[in-house]
């Protein structure tokens, strides 16, 4: 295969992941837009690799590299994945990573309209169905965040409860430690995402709370 044509589908694979890894950029996850592009990338020259790599050898099976591409992304979006609370985090994240290996080992072969497909799909799960769960969903979506706070304290921390409790928020985990004269407390929460938000928008009115900050958890629908 001519040179320049191999470099055109790699550089249409790490376009096409680009366009998946964006929407991950956006929403500030560690594996986003350069990460995918690698990957979909990669898998590209997994797949030209695989197919025109080894003409000498008989009875080679080109197919072994692309399953072992599948099990190595599997891996890489593992990693992607962690715990927070008890629950898992990341799983879109590494779909989104899966999606662009596909992408990248389609328009290696030559299926590049399978992968824009695939791309197009995946985009419309990210976005649109992700903007039309924020609202139509948010009321019922539970989530998990992470609270870290700063009181002087520790009689400090029942009112920080007290102001969850309000709020309908129910703490998962609870750890403290002394920093000098005040305390550090780490918050697992978790309710009903639009109780959240306003519970933790007032966070800092609450008496002795001298900093907060909250990170966002993955959502589940019940």
């Amino acid at each position: 295969m001519d040179l320049w044509e191999v470099l055109g589908r790699v550089g249409l694979a790490a376009l096409l992941g680009g366009l998946i890894g964006f929407d991950r950029e956006l929403r500030g996850h560690s594996a986003g837009l350069r990460t995918n592009i690698l990957v979909a990338a990669a898998a590209a020259v997994f797949a030209d690799v695989s197919v025109n790599g080894f003409p000498q050898l008989r009875g080679y099976d080109p197919s072994r590299v692309a399953a072992d591409v599948v099990s190595g992304i599997g891996f890489l979006g593992a990693g992607a994945i962690f715990a927070m609370g008890g629950r898992p985090r990341g799983l879109t994240t590494a779909a989104a990573l899966w999606a662009s290996a596909a992408v990248g080992l389609s328009v290696g072969v030559g299926r590049w309209q399978v992968a824009i497909g695939l791309v197009v799909l995946s985009l419309l799960t990210l976005v649109v169905l992700g903007a039309l769960g924020d609202r139509l969903l948010a009321r019922r979506r539970n989530a998990v965040r992470d609270l870290y706070v700063v009181v002087p304290d520790a009689s400090q921390v029942e009112g920080v409860q007290r102001h969850l409790d309000e709020h309908d928020i129910r703490i998962r985990k609870l750890a403290m430690v002394e920093l000098g004269n005040l305390v550090g407390v780490d918050l697992v929460l978790m309710g009903r995402e639009a109780d959240l938000e306003t519970a933790l928008s007032d966070i800092r009115h609450v008496e002795g709370v001298q900093f907060a900050s909250a990170e966002e958890g993955d959502v589940d629908i019940h």
